[in-house]
């Protein structure tokens, strides 16, 4: 099919206590490593920081919790 398996994301559920307010913004920040982004300098980490809080409330505009 083409498609390229990225990597996995492993999130400790008991960490989270199921609650998907905590799961969430660790599943994105899983991805978006995978995507590429790294944190190595200040500048990094607020980019990634920015693109983390785009993505959460986008995901809470769609998702009543």
């Amino acid at each position: 099919s083409g498609r390229k398996m990225l990597g996995e994301i492993y999130l400790n559920y008991d960490f989270g206590k199921g609650k998907f307010e905590v799961l969430g913004p660790l599943f994105i920040h899983g991805l978006l490593h995978l995507l590429g982004y790294l944190p190595w300098t200040k500048r990094d980490t607020i980019r990634m920081k920015a693109k983390e809080n785009e993505l959460w409330d986008l995901i809470l505009l769609s998702v009543s919790i």
